[in-house]
């Protein structure tokens, strides 16, 4: 039965290897192999590299001479289960190169989030600490003009010559949950937190948020350990500093998924007069940043699990601007969110509620005109959070009229 096993997986893994090997163009290039999970709404991808190698150490695989060996293989198999012949044994030369065929496809995520990891500390000036007793085995560094080369197990999983190339790889590690749980119990939140704080130049920076933000996305241990690392103060530095934008809306980005799994996060981010920094730059901000802005609020003011963030949003002063951009912003993405913003600060309380009614907001919405169905959708469930408020002895008139629409 183990040999049906073996040539079972084994045709699968050969047809489609035979396969990516008959494009000349992408012998030796990398190949991206959507998977069954789904992470952010996307297909997980797992990366597999044909570069094959010279060193006489690994084999080169030869993918029209393993696809004969296995059919030839399963006629074998087909005869014993006829007539009982025996089927051949898989020799001990076969065994070694169907193993590094096989081991060229299949990368261990886990021993390369160590090889990053390792990259990060070694050539970061704090090396900061990292939770690993004993490295993976395989795993070797040397230095060269003060950079520190982390080598896998296999040359072709691709080594690691730079931080920067550490932290890029990172991303194709950790697009699941288990290996961005993985990424957490290793220390890697306190080694990337220390390429935010301190890095050669900004795209550093935008990598190691990247990694934070995949770290955190649901994933709630990953979040509280986030904020434990004062990830949260780091993250907000970054809002406060002369860097480029797309830097600010990762950064944002990151936090929204520590606010969603993290309610601390909120607090935190208010400690450092976050909300007061957002309502300052909303009113200017770029559509993109704008954009990035409510989806943290979004994040933020999910009533099941922030209830004191209306009222910390309401003494920003940041609700006017958002009561604007509901009603008058060229961007429909932009409208739908303000909208979202503001029923998230009616829900949180009566006086959250007060505070939104007395913009004006429900007779403004009345005399503009009709956009899609969604939003039309949209807007009525933000008066019936007015309604929902009548028996509090608040004037809800206005939603009644708005409803009659």
């Amino acid at each position: 039965m183990w040999l049906s096993l073996w040539i079972d997986t084994l045709l699968v893994a050969v047809v489609a290897s035979v396969v990516l090997a008959s494009d000349p163009q992408r012998e030796h290039g990398t190949h991206l192999i959507r998977g069954r999970g789904q992470r952010n709404g996307c297909n997980v991808r797992q990366r597999m590299s044909l570069r094959g190698g010279q060193s006489s150490q690994y084999i080169r695989p030869n993918w029209q001479g393993l696809l004969k060996w296995s059919l030839e293989n399963q006629k074998t198999y087909e005869q014993y289960l006829k007539n009982g012949t025996k089927p051949r044994m898989m020799s001990p030369e076969d065994a070694e190169f169907l193993r590094n065929a096989m081991e060229l496809h299949l990368v261990d995520g886990k021993h390369m989030i160590q090889c990053c990891l390792l990259s990060l500390r070694l050539n970061h000036k704090w090396k900061p600490s990292l939770n690993i007793q004993r490295p993976s085995e395989g795993i070797r560094f040397h230095k060269e003009e003060n950079t520190f080369i982390i080598v896998p197990r296999r040359h072709e999983w691709g080594i690691l010559h730079s931080p920067f190339e550490a932290l890029l790889k990172l991303k194709d590690y950790m697009e699941t949950v288990e290996l961005s749980k993985e990424f957490v119990e290793l220390g890697g939140l306190n080694v990337v937190n220390a390429w935010i704080l301190e890095a050669p130049d900004d795209d550093h920076v935008l990598e190691a948020v990247s990694a934070i933000s995949l770290a955190c996305h649901n994933n709630p241990v990953g979040s509280r350990r986030a904020v434990k690392h004062s990830i949260v103060e780091s993250l907000f530095s970054l809002l406060t500093k002369p860097v480029r934008l797309g830097l600010k809306r990762r950064a944002l980005m990151a936090l929204s998924s520590i606010a969603l799994m993290d309610p601390e996060a909120t607090l935190r981010f208010s400690n450092c007069r976050g909300f007061q920094l957002i309502a300052e730059i909303f009113y200017t901000a770029e559509d993109c940043m704008q954009k990035s802005i409510l989806n943290f609020l979004i994040s933020a003011t999910t009533v099941t699990k922030m209830y004191c963030a209306g009222k910390l949003l309401v003494s920003s002063g940041i609700v006017e601007a958002l009561c604007d951009a509901a009603v008058d912003h060229r961007d429909k993405e932009i409208r739908m969110n303000s909208l979202a913003v503001l029923m998230n600060i009616a829900k949180s309380g009566k006086e959250e509620l007060v505070a939104v009614r007395g913009t004006g907001i429900v007779s403004r919405l009345l005399r503009i005109p009709r956009h899609s169905e969604a939003e039309m959708d949209a807007k009525m469930e933000f008066a019936q959070v007015l309604l929902e408020k009548s028996e509090e002895g608040i004037d809800t008139a206005a939603g009644q009229e708005f409803v009659a629409l």
